[in-house]
């Protein structure tokens, strides 16, 4: 059993901090319209096209899904990682903090 978080290279993605050294790894879907069926991650519905031409989500589309994150790490306690690629990555604190990061939390047992 590989218990790398990265293992998908699929972004974005983001990591919730269950207990020291248990993560949980969520999809996230970026888009203009709700989603048919409805996406089992994060869905953040942006006002212009999410994606840059490079297929990279937009400054926009990366502000929105950490203010919700800014939202559900303060009321639940979990720490989370918004990873937007491979050396793109913003940790969200329970007290409102953002920190910019060039690593995501890997190697620790996932759920």
């Amino acid at each position: 059993m590989n218990n790398s978080l990265t293992e998908k290279n699929t972004y974005p993605y983001v990591i919730r901090r269950v207990i020291a050294a248990v993560y949980q790894r969520i999809e996230v879907a970026f888009g203009t319209e709700k989603l048919h069926p409805p996406h089992k991650g994060i869905h953040i519905l942006t006002k212009d096209h999410p994606y840059d031409m490079e297929g990279k989500p937009t400054s926009e589309a990366k502000n929105a899904l950490v203010e919700v994150l800014k939202e559900v790490t303060r009321t639940s306690g979990f720490r989370m990682c918004a990873v937007f690629g491979e050396q793109d990555t913003t940790y969200v604190e329970p007290d409102g903090q953002v920190n910019q990061s060039h690593e995501a939390p890997s190697g620790e047992i996932s759920l």
